[in-house]
């Protein structure tokens, strides 16, 4: 039995969610035969507000049930955009949460870098991300021919 960790759907009737085996799955919910797509290895973190997007994770989970020490949700600081109609091409990957705040994160949460949540601008044109340790990172999204268009920093302030 898989338990589903987080799910949602865009406007245009498709579903996404990741479960516990750990890999994140993509229902067109308008089809007459829901056949799933599946992004292997990633974890849905959301949708962009058009449905063309989509923030994946890698942060697996181990069951409890397991032998293994360090069960539950595994963190990751990764996260990945791709089109919604195309999930296997990875557009963009951002690894760049920092080693946390000292003193803000409790020791229950052991990993300061684990993206704790994930969402895109209304316009789709930026990606703001929130590690555990309260760390906000804000980034901007151009897409051209189905990659990011890395700019310097210099470029982003002037936007």
């Amino acid at each position: 039995i898989l338990a589903v960790w987080s799910c949602a759907f865009t406007q245009n009737r498709i579903a996404g969610y990741y479960t516990s085996s750990p890999h994140c799955y993509l229902i067109d919910i308008s089809a007459t035969e829901i056949q799933p797509k599946r992004v292997s290895n990633k974890s849905f973190l959301c949708f962009s507000p058009s449905g063309e997007y989509m923030a994946l994770s890698n942060k697996g989970y181990i069951p409890y049930a397991s032998s293994k020490i360090g069960w539950g949700h595994q963190p990751s600081n990764d996260i990945y955009v791709h089109r919604v109609n195309d999930p296997e091409t990875e557009l963009a990957h951002f690894k760049d949460h920092g080693d946390g705040i000292k003193g803000i994160t409790s020791n229950k949460v052991n990993c300061p870098k684990d993206i704790g949540m994930v969402s895109f601008s209304r316009d789709n044109t930026k990606l703001l991300s929130v590690s555990y340790d309260g760390v906000v990172v804000i980034r901007n999204l151009r897409f051209i021919d189905n990659e990011q268009i890395n700019n310097s920093v210099e470029d982003y302030l002037y936007d």
